[in-house]
């Protein structure tokens, strides 16, 4: 793939297309008011509608509903750069490229002109797609540019994903991350737009269960283990290959001793990632005074996602309050971890019939010597939870539940407004993966993770929709059948407009 032509984006409709050297996006325009510092401040109730209203303008507008100040700020050792940093940098930076200007302002027009129900900003949106579509990326040589609008185009359509369309938003995932591989490891790109592709990579490679390319030791160099999300996203990547090798154990055709082999390369690597995430958790935990996930017992106002069915509300009576967005960030995606890692050793163990040895477990370095009761509660059951020796399928999936759980409890007050509504955006890949661990495990569950999924799509997240519906194998298919278009269209044998 050319990086600067993005003749290997697939061209689904709401996506990206490409024909030659031009691209045809999701309704993006360029601003007129170029390099405009930011202050996202203003709420969308003050926005004018009268008359031409400046990009930056609706960009600040957007902000300030989509990522609004925290009023408790965060302890230092929480802050950092997490996978909603960078749209938070862009309202602070000017300097950014045309295509990513109209990306954004693309995506403050989607929004706002829903919220508002103004029709001329809908139309305006859509002046500023097919504005973008006569763009030639050949005329912008800065990559960043055009990782940067494949980022927010990514974004978008969580927000405007027509129905069906569960690869619109892999197709944006996907040209970020391939164009960034494209790059190399040494390529100079901003720290918080580097994290938030690899966090979008990161989850499509759990999607598709295969291995990415940012899991290698060259690109692993970038990471900084002083950061706690950068540190704890190395980790992740590291969880694709676990889910690959799962598949290839129980659904693969070998002999017994390709089996054995593959399968103890899968207890090898489960037993090296659960280890180094049961240590980055704890270390986060440890420097915490209080513990950073308290749950509540649920009041009525916050289980507005659920109504219509009163017979799933009993099914999580607790709601989990973060004390910021990072935590809830990086709590979030430790949780997803576990409930991956266990679920799909649960999952081997169940088709080979082995059990896994207690002294097989790496167990932690040490002691952190912090006495707080909740931290040592939380240590005795992250790493001492099995009571027995030797682990078995049901101790597996036991401690996936507990995770799987804790991220539905999250769901009601990290969807609330302090959050913003970045929020649901961290909230959506956790949430579904809980929704695949219940799926063949408890029904009523996994009708609560569905009609909460639902529920963000009613509120705007369209995307949400497509998630409630598609399991692993659904992922696996979409990206599957965009590769396979991909290849059509550079071998002529697909015109563009047919994808």
């Amino acid at each position: 793939m050319e990086v600067c032509h993005l003749r290997d984006m697939p061209q689904a409709q709401g996506q990206v297309r490409t024909e030659g050297s031009m691209i045809y996006g999701p309704g993006l325009s360029r601003p007129r008011d170029g390099n405009i510092g930011l202050d996202p401040k203003v709420p969308i109730s003050s926005l004018r509608l009268e008359g031409s209203i400046p990009s930056a303008e609706l960009f600040r507008a957007f902000m300030s509903e989509y990522l609004p100040t925290e009023i408790n700020q965060e302890r230092p050792a929480v802050d950092g750069v997490t996978s909603l940093s960078w749209l938070e940098s862009l309202s602070r930076n000017s300097k950014r490229g045309p295509l990513l200007n109209m990306a954004l302002e693309a995506l403050s027009l989607s929004f706002i002109g829903r919220k508002r129900g103004k029709a001329e900003l809908e139309d305006r949106e859509m002046r500023t797609l097919a504005r973008l579509a006569r763009v030639s990326t050949a005329e912008h040589s800065q990559v960043v540019d055009i990782l940067g609008a494949a980022t927010v185009l990514a974004i978008y359509q969580l927000y405007n994903c027509e129905r069906g369309r569960f690869d619109s938003w892999i197709v944006h995932a996907q040209a970020a991350w391939k164009l960034l591989e494209e790059q190399g490891p040494e390529a100079r790109i901003d720290r918080s737009l580097l994290c938030r592709i690899r966090t979008c990579a990161l989850y499509d490679a759990c999607g598709r269960r295969e291995s990415t390319f940012l899991a290698r030791p060259e690109w692993r160099r970038r990471v900084s283990k002083g950061r706690p999300f950068e540190h704890l996203l190395d980790i992740m990547l590291d969880v694709p290959c676990i889910q690959e090798l799962s598949d290839k154990i129980v659904c693969g055709n070998y002999g017994s001793s390709q089996r054995q082999h593959l399968k103890g390369k899968f207890i090898d690597r489960f037993l090296e990632t659960e280890a180094r995430l049961q240590q980055c958790y704890t270390d986060f935990l440890s420097k915490q005074e209080a513990c950073p996930f308290p749950n509540y017992p649920i009041a009525m106002t916050d289980i507005h996602l659920l109504q219509g069915s009163p017979d799933l509300i009993s099914l999580f009576q607790r709601a989990i309050n973060f004390p910021g967005r990072n935590t809830a960030q990086f709590l979030l995606l430790s949780w997803t971890g576990f409930v991956i890692i266990y679920s799909e050793m649960s999952t081997v163990m169940r088709q080979t019939n082995f059990s896994l040895a207690r002294e097989d477990a790496l167990l932690p370095d040490g002691s952190y010597g912090v006495s707080r009761t909740w931290f040592v509660n939380e240590c005795n059951f992250v790493f001492q939870q099995w009571e027995h020796s030797p682990r078995t399928c049901p101790d597996f999936e036991k401690a996936a539940g507990v995770f799987a759980n804790r991220i539905c409890e999250s769901v009601a007050l990290c969807d609330k407004g302090t959050h913003g509504l970045a929020m649901r955006q961290p909230l959506l890949p956790a949430l579904w993966v809980a929704t695949q661990f219940f799926k063949d495990r408890s029904l009523p569950r996994y009708r609560w993770c569905q009609i909460v999924l639902e529920s963000f799509a009613q509120k705007g997240m369209n995307y949400a929709s497509e998630m409630a519906w598609n399991s692993y194998n659904g992922y696996c298919e979409a990206s599957n059948i965009l590769n396979k278009n991909l290849s059509m269209l550079k071998e002529g044998s697909l015109s563009p407009m047919e994808m």
